[in-house]
C-alpha cells in the first residue's frame, strides 16, 4: 500500500505558506461573522471531486466510516451550525450512528464537506485496509493500492499528491 498527503498546496511554490489553511481563515469564531468566498467553495469542490473520483475506483459498499467525531463540543454548536450551512446530516443526534456503517453517496459527500469545514473528523476505511482521512491544514491522508496512480487523480482535480509514510504506524 502507498500513503499520500493530498492537498491544494504546491510545495515547489515558495508562496504556498501564505495560502489559507482552514475554514477559520474565513469565519471569525469569536463573532461568528464571515462567509465562505467563492475561492473557498472552489477548493472545497476540488477536494470532494477528488474523493469521489478515488472512491469510484473501488466499490463504495466496501468502505465504512470509522472514528467519526463531532467537533460541536470543541468549537460550540452555534459555530458548527454556521459553518455546516445546513448540510443534510444532523450530527447533533449521534455521530456514532455512522461508525462501522457502509458509506452511501449522499451522506459521504456531506460528511466529506463537513470534515473540510472542521465540523467532523473521520476515516473512511476499505475492507482491504485502504483509507481516506482528513488532516488539519486542509489536506487529506490516503492509503491506496500500489497500482493506483493517485498523482494523476489529484492533478485531474487540481490538487497535489505527495507520497508519505503511514500516519498510523
Amino acid at each position: 500500500m502507498k500513503h499520500y498527503k493530498v492537498c491544494k498546496y504546491n510545495y515547489s511554490n515558495d508562496n504556498y505558506l501564505n495560502e489559507w489553511t482552514n475554514v477559520w481563515d474565513f469565519i471569525n469564531p469569536d463573532t461568528l461573522e464571515g462567509k465562505f468566498p467563492e475561492e473557498y467553495r472552489h477548493e472545497e469542490r476540488k477536494y470532494i471531486n477528488f474523493a469521489l473520483s478515488l472512491l469510484n475506483k473501488f466499490e463504495f459498499n466496501k468502505f465504512h466510516y470509522a472514528d467519526l467525531q463531532d467537533n460541536h463540543e470543541a468549537f460550540g454548536k452555534e459555530l458548527c451550525h454556521l459553518v455546516a450551512e445546513n448540510l443534510l446530516i444532523d450530527l447533533g443526534k449521534s455521530p456514532k450512528q455512522f461508525n462501522g456503517n457502509s458509506i452511501d453517496y449522499s451522506s459521504v459527500t456531506s460528511l466529506l464537506r463537513l470534515s473540510l469545514r472542521h465540523v467532523t473528523w473521520f476515516k473512511l476505511l476499505h475492507e482491504q485496509g485502504y483509507y481516506l482521512s482528513f488532516g488539519t491544514d486542509y489536506y487529506w491522508l490516503i492509503g491506496v493500492p500500489d497500482s493506483l496512480n493517485v498523482e494523476v487523480i489529484a492533478k485531474d482535480n487540481g490538487l497535489f499528491a505527495y507520497e508519505t509514510s503511514d500516519p498510523w504506524e
